[in-house]
C-alpha cells in the first residue's frame, strides 16, 4: 500500500484525444527531442522522413531545444562502415536538412544495426560534424536548469547491444571480451557518483515493452541493467529498437519505461503489464525537466501531441 500511494504521488498522468501543438517550453528547463531508427532505408519514405525533419526543425526552433538525443539505428539498414561513410549525408543529412537541427548537439549511441557495420564509426563521426557530440559508444553528460546549474540532470547514455546474448555472434571483433563488465562497472559507478536530482538513462533496446523481438532481450536487460540504474536512483529510461510509442510503469519498479517511435517504419504496440499507453506511430519524443518535473510528450508526424506524462 506504501508503495502504490509513493507512485501515486511522484507520477501524474494523462491521455488526450484532442490533436495539441507542443507549448514552448520554458527556456530555463533542459529541453530535448528523442530520435531513434530514423535514416530509413526504403526510398519510397524517404519523402515522408523528410517532412517529419522539417516538422522537427520547427518544433526546435520555436520550444527552446537544448539538443537532440538518438537511441539508436540512426542509418538502416546495415549501419555504416566508417566516419566518413556516403551513407551520412543520404540518410542522415539529406533528411535532417533544417538549420534549427544543425544549432543544437547532437548525443547518439549505437542500436543493433550499427552493429551490422563498425559501432565506432557512431562516436567517430564527431570528427567530421561538430554538432554530431558523441565522445563514444557509452558516455554520461550533465546539464543544469535556471542560473548556475550544471548538474541537475544526468543523461546515462548506454551502449545495449553487447549486454545482449543473442548479438553475441554480431559483436565478435567488435567489442573486446570485458566490454560488456566494464560497461556495466562504468553505469554502476556513475551513478554512484552523481548526486544529480533527475537521472535519465539511454538504450537503444527496451527493458520492458511489447515485442514480437526475441524475448531473451529484455531479460538479459532486466537481470544485467535494470537492477544498477534502479539501484542508482534513474527515474526514466529511454529506448527505440522496435519501432513504436510504449510507456509502462510497473508496479514493481519506479523507472518510466518510454519507447520512441519510428519517423516512419513503425510496427503494431500492444498493452503488456505496466502499460499506461501505447500507438505504432510514427513520431518522436519530447522531453522537458525542470526542477519539479520531467515532462515527456510524444509527437506524432505532424508534431501534435499524442500522449503526454509527468513525473514529479
Amino acid at each position: 500500500m506504501k508503495r502504490f500511494f509513493l507512485i501515486l504521488c511522484i507520477s501524474l498522468i494523462w491521455i488526450s484525444s484532442d490533436a495539441r501543438k507542443l507549448p514552448g517550453f520554458a527556456r530555463k528547463n533542459v529541453n530535448f527531442i528523442v530520435l531513434t531508427d530514423s535514416g530509413s532505408h526504403v526510398d519510397s519514405l524517404r519523402g515522408k522522413e523528410m517532412l517529419l525533419a522539417d516538422v522537427i526543425d520547427g518544433i526546435v526552433k520555436s520550444n527552446d531545444i537544448d539538443f537532440v538525443v538518438h537511441a539508436g539505428d540512426p542509418i538502416h539498414q546495415s549501419g555504416v562502415k566508417s566516419k566518413n561513410d556516403p551513407q551520412w549525408k543520404y540518410k542522415l543529412l539529406d533528411i535532417f536538412q533544417g538549420e534549427n537541427l544543425k544549432k543544437i548537439p547532437w548525443h547518439c549511441i549505437p542500436g543493433n544495426h550499427e552493429y551490422r557495420g563498425n559501432p565506432q564509426a557512431v562516436a567517430d563521426y564527431s570528427e567530421v560534424q561538430p554538432w554530431w557530440d558523441t565522445p563514444s559508444r557509452y558516455y554520461s553528460m550533465n546539464f543544469g536548469y535556471g542560473k548556475g546549474g550544471k548538474e541537475d540532470v544526468l543523461l546515462l547514455f548506454l551502449d545495449t547491444t553487447p549486454l545482449l546474448d543473442s548479438y553475441n555472434k554480431t559483436c565478435k571483433g567488435k567489442v573486446d571480451k570485458g566490454y560488456r563488465s566494464r560497461e556495466l562497472h562504468w553505469a554502476d559507478s556513475t551513478l554512484a557518483a552523481s548526486n544529480s536530482k533527475w537521472k535519465i538513462a539511454v538504450g537503444h533496446h527496451p527493458i520492458y515493452a511489447h515485442s514480437k523481438k526475441n524475448e531473451a532481450e529484455r531479460a538479459d536487460l532486466q537481470s544485467r541493467l535494470l537492477p544498477i540504474l534502479e539501484k542508482g536512483g534513474t527515474v526514466l529510461y529511454l529506448n527505440g529498437h522496435i519501432h513504436n510509442f510504449q510507456h509502462i510503469k510497473r508496479s514493481d519498479s519506479d523507472i518510466h519505461f518510454v519507447t520512441n517511435a519510428s519517423p516512419v517504419l513503425t510496427r503494431k504496440a500492444k498493452k503488456v503489464e505496466g502499460t499506461q499507453y501505447c500507438d505504432r506511430g510514427p513520431g518522436f519524443t519530447a522531453v522537458s525537466v525542470s526542477k519539479k518535473y520531467i515532462r515527456v510528450c510524444y509527437l506524432d508526424e505532424n508534431g501534435d501531441i499524442e500522449y503526454e506524462f509527468k513525473i514529479k
